[in-house]
């Protein structure tokens, strides 16, 4: 049994989201580059999830998000269903897409694993050895300076699900807006400093990124290898694996900080294990943690209301 979400509106999450089998099938495309921008548009606005930044690499993807109404799952399941259901068809190809647990959620604390966090997603084409200079990818790559700028109008791809002849016929709306909000915290007045630091944050981790790379002797593809790569390759590069080496639920830079949000995770996770074993003898009337979406999601489980202390 996986470790429940802790789903709470307003949380700062970056999340993490692999294709099966490392697969290339996000490789960049123009095909891809459209219905990733257009559903990140559309699917944010209608479950009120906020975008402050996003990479999409060959067989990943990064978004820094806030959680604006409690609705992420909701928002990822329906995003990457049509992605890959849309990509599969003007593919002609079946099967699974996504990895079944592909999805990791980690919880940014404070500014400090904000902008950490923001130079990790920028950097990650340099850190792939795609290109020696992230604003050289040539997938879907947001830059600080997105955040808190007019959004702007994505069409819906014309190729996505139309029949061989005639119009669409679907519910998605022609148009969407993607837009990139500032972080939590900061205005339109302190716009420049929320961008300032997020292009020190970029610059720096694409500076290391670089130098292991020197150090390592790896040559880079290049933007013509990466674009319209093969969709069959997949991802060599190791990565560790097997128990305790999952990624980190927690991300922030200040000790105390992470020890307040630690130990709240551990009450939650203490809660839903209690109102789990009640469940499982039979108490259908048992209250959930607040946070907990699974099971008031699927089994309409009574959910605790926040606490008088709840920070988001």
């Amino acid at each position: 049994m996986t470790t429940p979400r802790h789903i709470v509106p307003g949380a700062l999450l970056m999340v993490t989201m692999r294709c099966v089998h490392r697969l290339f099938k996000l490789a960049p495309s123009r095909e891809v580059n459209e219905i990733v921008e257009y559903l990140l548009a559309h699917e944010s606005t209608k479950y009120g999830v906020g975008l402050i930044a996003s990479t999409y690499m060959s067989n990943h993807c990064h978004l820094i998000v806030v959680d604006h109404e409690g609705r992420l799952p909701d928002m990822l399941q329906e995003m990457n269903m049509i992605l890959a259901r849309g990509l599969n068809h003007v593919r002609g190809e079946r099967g699974t897409f996504f990895d079944r647990n592909n999805v990791d959620v980690k919880s940014l604390e404070d500014d400090g694993a904000l902008f950490v966090a923001m130079g990790y997603l920028a950097a990650n084409p340099v850190a792939a050895a795609c290109v020696e200079r992230g604003a050289d990818w040539v997938g879907i790559r947001s830059v600080p300076k997105d955040m808190g700028a007019p959004g702007r109008e994505v069409k819906r791809p014309e190729w996505l699900f139309r029949p061989a002849y005639g119009d669409y016929a679907g519910e998605l709306p022609e148009t969407a807006m993607l837009h990139y909000e500032l972080p939590p915290g900061y205005t339109a007045e302190t716009r420049g400093q929320a961008v300032h630091v997020g292009e020190m944050a970029v610059h720096l981790a694409e500076t290391w990124a670089r130098e292991k790379n020197a150090r390592q002797g790896v040559k880079y593809l290049g933007r013509a290898r990466c674009w319209n790569a093969d969709h069959n390759l997949r991802g060599t590069q190791w990565e560790p694996h097997g128990p305790n080496s999952g990624p980190d639920p927690i991300m922030a830079t200040s000790e105390e900080t992470r020890y307040v949000a630690e130990l709240e995770r551990k009450a939650f996770l203490d809660g839903y294990g209690e109102s789990l074993d009640l469940w499982q003898q039979g108490d259908h009337a048992v209250i959930f943690p607040f946070g907990t979406w699974n099971f008031v999601r699927h089994h309409a489980a009574v959910v605790a209301v926040p606490p008088p202390n709840f920070r988001r």
